[in-house]
């Protein structure tokens, strides 16, 4: 909580409210548009602040996972790259939004390597591009190595798939599988188009991290 001139900004990242005062310089300073909503962090969780990886998951269920794999340990390493950081936002909350500011660690949008990881599915895609329509992560790619395991894996656990709920345009399949090489993009337009099926982030396990 900040106070300043007997007007207070508040910010709570675990509920995800703030009560603006009309002070405008001292909604400029941290970074705040009076006429628009700040959308936050969920959660945020720093390990090496010296690294140039940061991830952005769709949910908080893979943060809570990378917690647990790092606690008795020094290594902040995954798939080798040491790791800078972790966040997360709402999903509904990006998605039903028209107009917003998208609040983003300065640490993080300096990151050589923003990545993101979340269902393969049409919310999950949307999500990415709305992220990637941000200035500050306007160098967001999809986590390939994550993205290529899910798919892999789902052609003999098909627990972790589902049907999709919604048809996804081309253009916007299109813009996320240009990511992929040739192979991979295709199974990806198959599994999504011709199938009509999603991939749950969940059929991904502790070990694939290493």
């Amino acid at each position: 909580m900040t106070k300043s001139n007997d007007k207070i900004i508040k910010v709570d990242f675990g509920n995800k409210q703030k009560t603006e005062s009309i002070d405008n310089g001292l909604l400029d300073y941290f970074g705040f548009n009076e006429k628009n909503k700040t959308i936050l962090p969920t959660i945020t969780m720093p390990f090496d602040l010296s690294a140039k990886t940061s991830i952005i998951f769709e949910r908080e269920y893979f943060i809570w996972m990378l917690m647990d794999k790092f606690k008795d340990t020094k290594n902040r390493n995954v798939n080798k790259m040491p790791l800078q950081s972790v966040l997360c936002y709402d999903l509904d909350e990006l998605l039903e939004e028209k107009q917003f500011d998208l609040f983003v660690p300065d640490k993080i949008q300096k990151c050589e390597n923003i990545l993101f990881l979340g269902n393969l599915d049409v919310q999950g895609i949307k999500e990415f591009k709305v992220l990637q329509q941000q200035q500050a992560l306007k160098n967001i790619r999809p986590w390939i190595s994550m993205y290529e395991i899910m798919i892999e894996r789902s052609q003999y656990d098909k627990e972790k798939s589902f049907e999709l709920k919604e048809d996804i345009s081309s253009s916007e399949l299109n813009d996320f599988s240009k990511y992929f090489d040739p192979e991979v993009a295709n199974k990806i337009k198959k599994t999504m188009k011709i199938d009509k099926k999603g991939i749950s982030e969940k059929i991904l396990k502790l070990d694939d991290f290493a």
